[in-house]
């Protein structure tokens, strides 16, 4: 029997949505003690992209490649064509810096072609996605960059990763860039793979360089097609990462939760921290097309403990989905539990938590109106005690089916507070009847947890102008840009038309973090107070 839940942040026993919907209001209204920074519109830029169907924006990641000390923001423009080789792809730099912020210092396009190793071809989807860590340990943060067309022997959409190196100035060191795939890893490349689909970065064992964890979720295993699995690049060293020391991980592997089964996607989603707080991190694994009971698409997540070579398994494992006793929910057909992962410590007592997106969700509205399940951390790992989920219209009156609800999550403390806030990406919103025009909310972490008061919203409404199309919420990424105060979040929006007309040219948003209340506001300076309202705590 499942445990019973009664919070207004997760789900009374009553089904009266009306009646949550209302009585959330009411402690938003009364929860007003304000912090010391939140998301502000008037600090935003917009970095368009420039021609038809390039879709910039469609991935993004920030590091500091230049260690100036500023973080910069890897744009992926996944569609852009090189002349005649059509959906080539191309990635753009724009880099922080000192009272500017991304992109207003200089900005860097590359594509495959320009690397050491790399060719550019037609449909290779260059930039589909990115990954960010300091695999040399040079100080340096460098850029791992997803593939997943890329055709290897013949086989198309087969995938390929590529990874440039940081080096000081406005650029990378192109000459050292280094490219993986399944015929020089584990698995094979097999037509459909997509290998490169999705990736993470971070120290997974003991060794101090950080681990590239790949996934293809399009992988066939035991004869079942897009069973999906992950390559973990083990451990790089000062020359960078290398193919000495790999894992290939698929739900048939021995240790691994789950039994392969069509359409599984395992690895559609990754994440990488250190949950069980053993100096380690863990992989998480999203499969959002797992099989569940007997609910097709119903989805799941699992941890893989960090350990001496890379990711021990058959040891310290866990899974969730949301027929595990204790949890809020029902698994569902159509759910996709999984299809979205982001650690944060959204409490603020030193243990990381993990949201889940669950974008296929109808259990809390219309038809995959969606929904994000938060487990928090108990101090060994992540609990199933006190677990919440957040829907739409607990945040906006606003939900319709097919909002999809937690499509995209990035995590940071974007209020300065020391507790970890959370973006949820809704591409798919209508956003005042405009359809597909893309919403944004941010839950601010509180003592007791993310909570719906003080809750934002960002949309084209707010921040742009609001067309049709635009899905802007379709990749999120966190980091200041600045060098001072809260974070900043990056925003995906791929399906913008250029202000010279080019539909589907994209581009990437972004919001930066400032005082909710100036330096001047204890002497009365009311000209140098924020206009924004206070937040509830």
């Amino acid at each position: 029997m499942k445990k019973a839940h009664h919070d207004i942040e997760t789900r009374p026993s009553s089904w009266n949505w009306a009646w949550i919907s209302a009585l959330s209001c009411l402690v938003a209204l009364f929860v007003t003690v304000p912090v010391t920074a939140q998301l502000i519109a008037a600090d935003s830029d917009w970095f368009p992209g420039n021609e038809t169907q390039d879709r910039s924006g469609e991935a993004l990641a920030v590091g500091d490649f230049n260690g100036d000390g500023f973080d910069d923001l890897a744009v992926g423009i996944p569609e852009e064509d090189l002349i005649t080789l059509v959906d080539a792809g191309s990635v753009r730099i724009l880099f922080g810096g000192a009272g500017e912020g991304a992109g207003e210092v200089i900005d860097l396009v590359f594509h495959e072609g320009i690397l050491a190793g790399g060719d550019a071809e037609a449909g290779d989807r260059f930039g589909s996605s990115l990954a960010v860590a300091d695999f040399d340990l040079d100080g340096f943060d460098d850029l791992a960059i997803g593939i997943p067309g890329e055709s290897i022997m013949g086989n198309d959409n087969a995938g390929r990763v590529g990874v440039v190196y940081g080096s000081p100035g406005l650029s990378f060191d192109f000459s050292r860039a280094t490219f993986f795939d399944q015929e020089v890893l584990a698995g094979g490349a097999d037509a459909g793979d997509e290998f490169g689909a999705t990736l993470a970065a971070g120290r997974l064992g003991i060794e101090p360089h950080p681990d590239l964890v790949v996934g293809s979720p399009g992988e066939e295993v035991g004869g079942f097609s897009n069973a999906g699995a992950v390559n973990i690049i083990v451990s790089g060293s000062a020359d960078g990462l290398g193919v000495v020391d790999h894992v290939f991980l698929h739900q048939n592997s021995s240790g691994v939760f789950g039994i392969a089964s069509p359409d599984d996607r395992f690895g559609a989603a990754l994440a990488i921290g250190d949950v069980t707080e053993d100096l380690r991190g863990d992989l998480l694994i999203g499969s959002p097309g797992d099989l569940v009971g007997l609910q097709p698409g119903s989805g799941a997540v699992q941890m893989l403990a960090g350990g001496s070579n890379g990711v021990v398994i058959a040891s310290n494992q866990e899974i969730w989905n949301q027929d595990r006793d204790g949890l809020l929910g029902d698994s569902a057909t159509g759910d996709e539990f999984g299809a979205s992962l982001a650690l944060g410590d959204y409490d603020g007592d030193g243990d990381l938590d993990l949201a889940i997106g669950i974008p296929g969700e109808s259990q809390f509205g219309p038809n995959a109106s969606g929904a994000v399940q938060v487990l928090y951390g108990d101090g060994a790992g992540l609990g199933v005690a006190g677990d919440q989920i957040f829907f739409e219209n607990l945040i906006s009156p606003e939900i319709a089916a097919f909002d999809r609800f937690g499509e995209t999550l990035a995590a940071s403390d974007f209020s300065a507070d020391g507790r970890d806030d959370l973006a949820i990406g809704y591409p798919l919103d209508n956003v005042l009847g405009t359809v597909n025009s893309g919403n944004v909310a941010i839950l601010y972490g509180t003592s007791s947890g993310l909570q719906t008061a003080g809750a934002q919203l960002w949309n084209g409404f707010l921040l742009l102008t609001n067309e049709a199309g635009d899905e802007l919420g379709f990749a999120l990424a966190a980091g200041n840009f600045k060098g001072t105060g809260g974070a900043g979040l990056a925003v995906g929006v791929p399906g913008r038309e250029s202000s010279g007309g080019s539909a589907g040219a994209g581009g990437a948003l972004v919001l930066r973090s400032q005082s909710v209340f100036s330096d001047d506001f204890e002497r009365g300076h009311a000209a140098r107070w924020s206009a924004v309202v206070p937040k509830g705590n």
